[in-house]
């Protein structure tokens, strides 16, 4: 499936947020973000990094903190590098060359 597919399919879900827990995932995060707020490494990362994360992310979702209290508690807790990126705080620019 396309980046562009993949964000349409999200769309047409209503999804709100996207966690690739998966190496070099920035770029998709580039089509996705349009639609709903996204985790996405920038870099590479292992299966067991990217579990720590996971467990720390979503178990203080299961606690009941919000999204963003989320993120700001789990990157103080894991190394891993997966980076929070809000739909909102994208901005697409077209440069004419």
């Amino acid at each position: 499936m396309s980046a562009e597919g993949f964000a349409k399919l999200l769309s047409n879900s209503k999804t709100r947020l996207v966690v690739l827990a998966t190496c070099n995932s920035l770029l998709l995060a580039v089509e996705v973000t349009p639609v709903a707020n996204m985790a996405a490494s920038d870099t590479e990362i292992t299966g067991e990094t990217a579990a720590e994360w996971e467990e720390c992310f979503y178990g203080l979702l299961a606690q009941g903190e919000s999204l963003h209290k989320t993120f700001e508690i789990t990157k103080t807790q894991s190394n891993t590098p997966i980076r929070a990126i809000r739909n909102k705080d994208v901005a697409f620019a077209f440069v004419k060359a």
